[in-house]
């Protein structure tokens, strides 16, 4: 799992993640407030590293291990991105 959070470093690396793995699923993180994405999804589509990395995220290529990061850290279950739908 890739962890972003909030740094330039982290935006960068994003972008990186971003355009090498579109596939992948990428939590966006807000409070206790998750919504899966593909890394591909339009939600991204920025330039701005302050705003690219308003809300930390995750990435994996693996849902399964977002799914059981998400239930470990918010207690909860994410939403799903009604426009990429992963």
């Amino acid at each position: 799992m890739e962890i972003f959070d909030r740094s330039r470093d982290a935006s960068d690396r994003f972008l990186h993640w971003r355009s090498t793995y579109p596939e992948s699923f990428v939590l966006n993180i807000r409070g206790k407030s998750c919504m899966l994405h593909l890394a591909s999804c339009g939600h991204f589509a920025f330039t701005d590293y302050e705003m690219i990395l308003f809300a930390p995220k995750r990435a994996s290529h693996n849902k399964d291990e977002l799914e059981a990061w998400v239930r470990a850290q918010c207690g909860t279950q994410y939403t799903v991105c009604r426009d990429c739908k992963p």
